[in-house]
């Protein structure tokens, strides 16, 4: 385990004299095994700090707990660990105003929260040992690079739950083990192709504790169900599926790579402003105009099929980039269609609106 983990990571070793190292971990046994293998590599751990995020989702005296089991886990390892706390209640009000999941409003928190903690420094720091040493952020560091703990299990989860929404390229693609999530900071999945079983045999093996988050048995989400019932069935019936399905995965990759290219190529979005008051609003005098994005319409639609429903993803994007991924394709498609069977010239596709007037194709 530990020398398939300083494969994956050998290539940060280079940056360790300007780079800073922050580990997202929640205490479970993915992000407990993923901060102690980084803290095997001296050269990372001197400049590694744990972030915690206090959701607000789950009753406080198991969150709370979980926090603690975090900032105890950094005590012993040497490491400083900040802790965000976020508003109870907070998260589940935002997924209730923007039509979101849960689990979608708590990534963007999540990840909003790691920004912040990242660029401004702002938390709670939960007592940040390790050798008295200042944060990293101190010291000026030309690389900033997030760890979180997504596991091969995670991608196969993903690409699974993907394909049963009926997902793109992008989307089957699964999960990108780097990617830039801000100008400055390189968001990198150190275990996307490590297993959970091997997770686990590694916490064993060290002899180290970690903490079981109730929800992940809750079948109310569409995750917990593929992973408690659909993925032990196909283990059962198709004891192949899971490497097949990381082949997939792969392939589409490349597939959603040269799509994404093409659609940069031939559409071009410009930024508009919608001074217009939303729906049901009437004479609000404190309506503020809203940006949208808008591309020639006689020019989209001699696109084919495909790369009009990228440019509509990429557009998305840009408007929303923390909701682009809960719009659901086959609604697009419909969009797409133009003037053919079944098409319509304005659709609401979760948190933005698809619309054809004036000439222009437009996402708001």
């Amino acid at each position: 385990m530990i020398e398939v983990f300083q494969i994956d990571t050998g290539p940060l070793l280079k940056d360790t004299d300007s780079a800073s190292y922050y580990a997202a971990v929640s205490g479970g046994a993915d992000s407990t095994a993923m901060l102690a293998m980084l803290c095997q590599t001296v050269e990372i751990k001197q400049h590694l700090t744990c972030i915690h995020i206090e959701h607000g989702i789950r009753p406080p005296e198991e969150s709370l707990a979980d926090a603690a089991f975090v900032e105890g886990l950094c005590k012993r390892l040497g490491i400083p660990c900040i802790t965000k706390h976020i508003e109870q209640g907070l998260i589940a009000e935002y997924a209730r105003q923007h039509n979101l999941g849960i689990e979608a409003a708590a990534r963007k928190f999540r990840y909003d929260a790691f920004v912040e903690i990242i660029t401004k420094g702002t938390a709670e720091p939960a007592d940040p040992v390790g050798a008295g040493r200042a944060l990293p952020l101190q010291r000026a560091p030309q690389k900033i690079y997030l760890f979180t703990a997504h596991t091969k299990d995670d991608l196969l989860e993903t690409i699974t739950m993907r394909f049963l929404r009926g997902s793109g390229p992008a989307g089957l693609a699964g999960i990108q083990e780097k990617r830039q999530l801000t100008d400055n900071i390189i968001l990198y999945r150190p275990l996307l192709y490590i297993s959970r079983s091997d997770i686990i045999e590694y916490l064993h093996e060290k002899h180290i504790e970690y903490i079981s988050d109730k929800s992940n048995n809750d079948t109310a989400f569409l995750r917990n169900r593929i992973r408690l019932s659909l993925m032990p069935l196909l283990d059962k019936a198709f004891p192949g599926w899971r490497e097949a399905a990381f082949g997939l995965g792969q392939t589409q990759d490349y597939t959603a790579s040269f799509i994404a290219d093409e659609a940069r190529a031939r559409v071009q979005w410009t930024v508009g402003a919608d001074n217009h008051p939303p729906p049901n609003k009437g004479q609000n005098k404190n309506h503020s105009p809203r940006n949208y994005m808008f591309t020639p319409a006689k020019q989209f639609f001699t696109q084919p099929e495909i790369i009009r429903e990228e440019a509509i993803f990429q557009a998305a994007d840009m408007l929303l980039p923390d909701n682009a991924n809960d719009i659901r394709r086959k609604q697009v498609r419909r969009f797409c269609l133009g003037e053919g069977r079944g098409a319509c010239r304005c659709v609401e596709v979760g948190a933005v609106r698809l619309e054809r007037s004036r000439g222009e194709v437009r996402v708001l």
